[in-house]
């Protein structure tokens, strides 16, 4: 009975550490809080790897005004998603929500764990609920004809709530 019982018991658990290996860290607050900091000293203490989620530490050159950590701590602890973009392109929030994913994929494959660290309050609720239709919005605004006409008619079949107060051309009417 004894040998059945450990069986299970060994069974459980690796069934909770293949559970716990696909979990993520979220740290957000509010600029200036210390969360860059307070992410070092977790990545360096624990097996975590850091994935910015912050919206303007994705475009290259903009490290003034950014609090971007330097190059040195970038190499001291992995750091994801930071000087990924040129200034002139666009990144959205549902380009966020792929290279999370394909970071966190990269990061559980090495065995270790995400530490999601920012204050770009959209990329965690994107992270967390998703964005509905995010791909088709995209190809939509791809082929749009420059008016906002195509995205603005996509955006709100997908969630009209969420738009009504923006007006062709993707801006906030008062």
């Amino acid at each position: 009975m004894g040998g059945a019982a450990d069986s299970r018991a060994a069974n459980r658990g690796a069934a909770n550490r293949g559970a716990s290996a696909r979990r993520a860290v979220l740290l957000m607050g509010p600029t200036g809080a210390g969360k860059s900091d307070l992410a070092v000293r977790l990545a360096e203490e624990f097996s975590l790897e850091i994935v910015s989620t912050d919206s303007a530490l994705v475009y290259r050159g903009m490290d003034i005004g950014t609090a971007k950590p330097g190059l040195a701590t970038r190499q001291s602890v992995p750091h994801h998603l930071i000087d990924i973009r040129d200034p002139a392109m666009t990144y959205s929030a549902g380009d966020f929500v792929v290279d999370a994913a394909a970071a966190m994929e990269d990061i559980w494959g090495r065995g270790r764990q995400p530490l999601f660290v920012g204050g770009t309050m959209l990329y965690f609720h994107t992270l967390s609920a998703g964005i509905a239709g995010a791909h088709s919005c995209k190809r939509s605004a791809a082929h749009s004809t420059g008016d906002g006409g195509v995205q603005t008619h996509r955006t709100t079949h997908l969630a009209p709530a969420a738009v009504a107060g923006v007006g062709v051309g993707g801006r906030r009417r008062p």
